[in-house]
Order: C-alpha cells, then structure tokens, then sequence
C-alpha cells in the first residue's frame, strides 16, 4: 500500500546561493495524490511473479466525500483483515473531513502510467466510481474552525481508536449544549469488532473519554494485555490545565457499561510526563517525568493484568501517594520504582539545578474571558530582596502564539533549563514566557478566534497578560519592558511593536512572518480560509505586518529583526516584504542576517550563540 504524490504542478521557490524546492503558496495548486495497492503473486513452479497494481480513482474518492473536491490525502492504511484499506480525506478550507474504506478487490487494475493525477484520464471518468464504491467510516464538519490532523488513528485492529475535537453545538451560535461542555477539546472513540458489522456507520464509534480537558493526540497508544483485556493509554491536562499526566482506560466491554480512566502517573501533582512506552508482555509502563525541582528521570510502574483484582503490593512505600490503576478492569498497582541518573550525571546535575533560576506561574482571564498563562523568572537578587525597591525590574517578555503550541507547563523543571531566561535573569533583567488565547492548555472553540484573523487578537493578550503581571508583582517596571520571538513569536513581536508600541519599548523579531499570502498553503489556508474567498482577503491584508508599518516607532534601537537566508520554512521574502514597507514608512530598524541559516538557526552552533549574545547585550544597553 502506498501513496503516489504528483508534484509536476508545484511553484518552486529559489533561495540565496540558488537553492531551489517545490513550496506551494496560499491559493498556489497543491500536490496531487493517488492511493495504489501492489500485489504480487509468486508461482514457484513456474519460476515467474506476477504484479499487478490497483488505483483508487479520484472520481470515486469525490463521490465518496460527498461531491466535493477532496484535496488531501491525509492518512491512510489496511483495515483488520487486510481485505479493505481506509483513507482520511481533507477539503482544500480543511474544515471537512471524512475516513473512508474501499474493499480491495473492487479497485480497478490499473497500469502504471494511469496512477498519476495529473497525466490520466483514469482519475477524471466518472463511471468508474460507480464500480468502486467507498463506505463512510467516519465524518466530520467544522466550519467554524479547522479539522485537525493528528497521528492518533488506529484502524489497523480492533479495537479501533480515532481522535477528535468535540463539534460545536449546530443550533446553538454560543457553542455547545448546556450538558456538553467538552465542545473544542480533543477526545477518543472507540469501535469495537462487534459494532463494525456495519461499515458504513460513523455511530458504531463510541465516545471514550470526556470532560472539558485534551487528550494530547500524539501520545494515545492502545494496549492489549496478555490476559486478553484491552485499554487505552494516553496523556491529557484532565487533573490540571497546565499539567500533563498519563492515563490508563480499559475500553468497556459494552456500551451500556462505560469505564472511568485511572491515572498511571505516580505524583500527579508533582509531575510534568514527558513520553512513556510500556511492555505488555512484562506487564511494565516506564514513564520519563520532571518535577519542578527535579530534572527529568524515568519511572518503572509494574502493574498485574489479570481477571481477579489484587491490592498493591505492601513492598513499595509509594503506591499509596495516588490512585493508579487501581481496580480498574482487572488491573492494579504491585509496585513502582524511580530510575536516578547515571553517577557520572550526578555531580553536573547537582551543580546545575544550584543555579537555576525557577519560575513562577500565573494565569489570568483575557478580555474574551479565556484563560492566558504565563511563567515569570525574576533575577535572583530580586527574589532573596524581602523589600525590593517598586517598579525597579525591567522585563522580556517571550512569546510564541501560534495554534496549539504550549510554552507554559506546570511542575516541568526543562522549562527554568532556557539559556536565554537564565542569562537575562542573571543580568538583573526579568523573563516571563507567555501562551495566548491559543495555547494548547486551552480548547479548540478558543483558538478559533484566529480563523480568518490572524493578526488581530494577539497583541491584546499580550497586552492584557502584561498588565495583570505588572499588578500582581510590583517590582516590575511597565516601562521597561521588551518582546522578543521566534516564527509566529517574530510575527507576534512586529505584531506588538506596530500595533502597541506604546507597552512595549524593544522588539526582537526573528524568522518572522511578515505576509501569510507568502506562507505555505496547508498550514495558512487552515486558519486564514482560501484566498478567493472576500472574508478570507479581508483577514490576510489585515494579518500582513506592512499593513501595520505605519504604526513602528520612529525612534532607533527598537526595533530588530533576524533571518537565515537559507529559511525552508518563513522565507527570507517574509522579512523583505516588513523591509520594504519599514522604508516607505521611513521607520528605523535594525537587522541581523544570518547567510548559510536555516528556520532556527540550527546549522552552526556559533549562529544561535552569536544572536543570543546580541540579544542579551542588547537588551542590558537599551532596556
């Protein structure tokens, strides 16, 4: 099985030293993709192997998905039994999706010159989709956000798990039901062997989990044990909004008997889970986690998979800390164990975690009513200050923004491991790392504010954040402080020193955004619309930075901006375009340009020292 993608159709993008790729830009023609089946028979007594290829026709993929015009082909793969294959179809707006399922057999043989889309008649003839006909196993509509795309399908066995985010509430403009208020968070269905009977019936998919938290998509791993019984283990922000635990479900063995997820993280309340893997054949989940104290280390909980339940085992001092896995499905907790760091880790560990500087959380109500958080680092000699002097400490804010992207985690020690917050606290100048409307703690009914806006909500988080910082701790000094990014942080940081120059006193841009018509069609269209659309035009000229140009401050050493010329991602075009429209508007600037660079300044290891140690010198001058 096997993706075929036609890429003659691409605009190809030239970069410094002539370096040149397919990027397809917004409203640009996307690749075209056909799902091709090989199967080879081998006849060893006649010393030959025979090979034939199967197509899905295109006609039949757009049949299937309604009448309209699937533009990608997101997922794909063999259902149990390896007879039938699903595919995962997504409108070009991205606010469809459907996974559809094909019997093998009915998919016409086809030649090799016929599988690509854009030199075949095949895909085009319409009578062929009358003969290979798809089932619906699974649809979805958003208009009001985006279908997203994650790795958290599996279809190949049963149990079957898909992950979502819940719909909004069609007859109800304020969101969901009353009864409903998990509309925007991502969850879990499940399907088992004995609910497929009809395949073509999205209802056979029953809830797994809910609640008004996400299931990080990612993360969902589904496990059968050696006594047979099956669950579910996956990581969510359930117990806190910015936490991350891992939990365990067994998926019920009928739907009128649904089962309650237990958690397998030790310390609930102390931990930040990083990854897991677990061995159904020892009956062991090893877990890596940090504390807030504690640099990350792995965990090894073994755990008992039978029929009769049994109480932890009185050996292990820490299994009364919390309910894990406690009688849940058969299973329960015998016992758990921390593996320390390496000796030779031991000593630069120890020394390390001595100078950290540690953060300090805090979450705020924005203006929409959303909650925004962020992680302060104060310099030391404030901190151990019992009466320091009001308004005396400057600060840098960093910022990110974009969609689902999470800068602020509780009990996560890597998050005080920043050489950047480190440096500028050691300096005497405070760091605050910040997550807008849109960070992944929050739900997907609150990052759609950006669909179609981009541009025009982010400042006034920022903004709002900084305020509350300022109240809530007054040593701060509201006119000393700066914004620097990275990315959609550099489009964020323009962003506020265009259209908030006023709170903001320094700006430090780097591989900025700087119009998202220049940007790539799969990421942008999904928030931004398709640029045919009136709406959609409106939303892209008041999200370009040159829009906004008139607004930068006219004094110098405000305002700076850095770009690798080798940018893959945000093209060096991005900062050009802000250029441009910083000379008509006779506003100064600096810029730092790193030749050879890529999106994060990762080929050379001088490049990121050279920018941070400008960045920290800088900032100690003119702040």
């Amino acid at each position: 099985l096997m993706l075929h993608t036609d890429t003659t159709m691409l605009r190809r993008v030239t970069l410094e030293g002539d370096e040149s790729f397919d990027f397809p830009r917004v409203g640009d023609a996307n690749a075209a993709s056909s799902v091709v089946v090989v199967q080879r028979v081998c006849d060893q007594a006649r010393g030959f192997k025979k090979t034939t290829m199967r197509c899905i026709p295109h006609a039949s993929l757009r049949h299937v998905f309604g009448g309209e015009e699937p533009e990608y082909i997101t997922r794909f793969g063999f259902l149990p039994g390896a007879s039938s294959l699903y595919v995962e179809l997504l409108n070009r707006a991205q606010d469809h999706k459907s996974i559809v399922s094909f019997h093998i057999d009915s998919l016409p043989i086809v030649k090799e010159a016929d599988v690509p889309r854009g030199n075949s008649t095949f895909h085009s003839d319409e009578s062929v989709s009358s003969t290979c006909v798809g089932c619906v196993l699974w649809e979805q509509f958003m208009p009001w956000a985006w279908c997203e795309v994650t790795n958290c399908l599996r279809l190949d066995s049963f149990p079957q798990i898909l992950g979502a985010h819940v719909n909004r509430s069609t007859d109800n403009d304020q969101g969901a039901h009353a009864e409903d208020k998990d509309a925007g968070y991502f969850h879990l269905w499940v399907r088992r062997s004995e609910d497929a009977t009809v395949e073509t019936s999205a209802a056979s998919f029953m809830r797994l989990t809910k609640g008004a938290f996400n299931v990080k998509p990612n993360s969902v791993q589904r496990v059968v044990w050696k006594d047979g019984s099956i669950g579910v283990l996956y990581e969510s922000n359930a117990l806190d909004r910015l936490g991350n635990s891992l939990y365990y479900m067994p998926v019920p063995v009928t739907p009128a008997t649904p089962s309650s997820a237990k958690l397998v993280t030790r310390f609930p309340h102390d931990e930040c889970i990083h990854s897991y893997a677990v061995s159904t054949e020892l009956g062991v989940i090893a877990y890596v986690a940090s504390t807030a104290n504690a640099l990350a280390q792995i965990r090894v909980v073994c755990i008992s998979s039978t029929s009769t339940t049994t109480t932890p085992s009185s050996s292990s001092s820490s299994t009364a800390t919390s309910p894990l896995l406690a009688e849940s499905g058969g299973m329960s907790m015998l016992m758990d164990r921390a593996i320390p760091p390496m000796e030779w880790q031991l000593p630069k560990q120890i020394q390390l975690l001595g100078h950290l500087v540690r953060c300090e959380t805090y979450t705020f109500s924005n203006a929409r009513g959303v909650n925004i958080s962020g992680a302060l680092f104060l310099p030391p000699a404030t901190a151990q200050d019992p009466q320091p002097e009001p308004r005396s400490v400057p600060l840098m804010m960093y910022v990110y923004g974009g969609p689902h992207v999470q800068l602020v985690t509780h009990n996560n020690l890597e998050l005080s491991c920043s050489p950047i917050a480190q440096t500028l606290v050691q300096h005497g100048i405070a760091v605050a790392m910040v997550d807008n409307q849109m960070s992944n703690a929050n739900s997907l009914v609150d990052h759609s504010i950006c669909k179609k806006r981009m541009g025009q909500f982010e400042v006034e988080d920022y903004v709002s954040f900084k305020a509350h910082l300022e109240a809530a701790v007054p040593v701060l000094n509201p006119k000393r402080v700066g914004i620097f990014g990275w990315s959609y942080g550099g489009y964020a940081t323009l962003l506020a020193m265009s259209q908030a120059p006023q709170h903001f006193k320094l700006g430090f841009a780097g591989a900025p955004v700087g119009d998202w018509r220049l940007y790539d069609s799969g990421y942008t269209e999904r928030y931004m619309g398709l640029l045919h659309d009136p709406e959609a035009q409106n939303g892209y000229h008041n999200g370009a930075i040159p829009t906004y140009a008139a607004g930068f401050p006219d004094s110098v050493n405000r305002l700076f901006i850095a770009h690798g010329l080798l940018d893959e991602n945000v093209h060096f075009s991005h900062s050009s375009s802000v250029i441009t429209s910083l000379v008509e508007h006779m506003k100064p600037y600096q810029v730092q340009v790193y030749p050879g660079e890529r999106h994060g300044l990762r080929q050379k290891r001088q490049s990121r020292l050279h920018y941070d140690s400008q960045l920290v010198a800088t900032v100690c001058e003119l702040l």
